[in-house]
């Protein structure tokens, strides 16, 4: 697995890419699983007490996480598109009435596939918000940067298991 890029979009959205050493139907399989999905999301952070999904054109998603300390929260969602290497879907933290749109999207080559995941929010502002609190603080100085620099890449080290400095 390769180290996460942070890539600057457009002023609403958080792009990511990693690239995974294994064919894109096995990482596809990983992400939309729920036993397996169970097996990796969270890490030490949270644990993933619910993970439900109805992969198809309509259905939906939802993935409860347990804190340490006892507090919960969730994503849910519905999926607008379902393919072969795309899946579209909408996300929702906990009952927060505003919505993102998710698009993964799953390219091999050679035996290993990138993940590309472009999270669009209502707004600036919701992105920086989401920035601030599910990528820290590093996150967040960095995508300012990248504005400021427009269309840069930027590559954060992700740390594994709940000690990520971003995603």
């Amino acid at each position: 697995m390769s180290k996460l890029k942070l890539i600057d979009g457009a002023p609403n959205e958080i792009i990511m890419e990693r690239e995974f050493n294994a064919p894109r139907k096995l990482v596809m399989q990983a992400m939309n699983t729920p036993a397996l999905i169970k097996r990796w999301l969270g890490g030490t952070r949270a644990t993933v007490v619910t993970a439900e999904v109805d992969l198809r054109v309509g259905g939906s998603y939802r993935y409860v996480f347990q804190l340490p300390g006892g507090g919960e929260f969730s994503f849910t969602g519905v999926y607008r598109e379902v393919g072969d290497d795309r899946i579209v879907h909408s996300e929702r933290f906990n009952d927060d009435p505003r919505e993102s749109i998710v698009t993964s999207t799953w390219t091999e080559h050679r035996g290993k596939t990138t993940l590309r995941v472009v999270v669009a929010f209502d707004s600036p502002e919701v992105r920086d918000m989401v920035a601030g609190n599910r990528h820290g603080r590093r996150c967040r100085r960095e995508l300012r940067q990248a504005r400021g620099a427009r269309r840069e890449p930027l590559t954060i080290t992700a740390r594994r298991r709940g000690n990520s400095s971003c995603c």
